[in-house]
């Protein structure tokens, strides 16, 4: 939505300029990247275009694809310390490093497609809630680090400069992801 989109973008431009910040984690319900029986909704809708917001009983101008990769755009492309986004509303646990080189649109889209500059992370934890969700095809599914149902316990640990993700099945505290470099 616009409101939102206007907040994000107010504070990720002061973040930026703030020296006391490093690192920037953009938490969201919906996945950017949906994996799991969340890929005909969240920012993805099976890869089309014309879903789109309602305010006050009228669509919005801007499709979902086109909002995610205004998101995209502001989080990526123009921000130096924005790392990840964290979801949880797919219920597993699912770890991308999102490359510029990533598909992210379906093969016949056809409006503009973004470039990242960048890579970037997009962290799944949904362990709560209905069962497990199993992962779906999108055109990023080959490029999950890991994917596993929950309940997980992702710890993000952050020393400076330096961050990293390590996740744990939360019944055994069994490993699931060693320590994952993020920066």
């Amino acid at each position: 939505m616009d409101q939102q989109f206007n907040w994000l973008k107010a504070t990720i431009e002061k973040f930026e300029k703030d020296p006391a910040i490093d690192h920037i984690f953009v938490n969201v319900h919906s996945a950017v990247f949906p994996n799991g029986d969340h890929a005909n909704g969240a920012m993805w809708y099976d890869g089309k275009n014309t879903p789109r917001a309602v305010v006050a009983g009228k669509p919005v101008k801007v499709g979902i694809l086109e909002r995610r990769d205004q998101i995209l755009e502001l989080c990526v492309n123009k921000s130096r310390k924005f790392l990840a986004f964290i979801s949880g509303d797919e219920h597993n646990f699912a770890f991308l490093e999102v490359t510029p080189d990533m598909p992210i649109y379906l093969e016949n889209y056809e409006l503009a497609r973004l470039k990242l500059s960048r890579s970037f992370f997009h962290i799944n934890n949904g362990g709560g809630g209905s069962a497990s969700y199993a992962m779906l095809s999108t055109p990023w599914s080959g490029n999950f680090k890991y994917f596993t149902e929950p309940p997980v316990v992702g710890l993000i640990h952050v020393n400076g400069k330096s961050v990293s993700l390590t996740a744990y099945n939360a019944e055994t505290f069994g490993g699931i992801c060693k320590e994952v470099k993020l920066r």
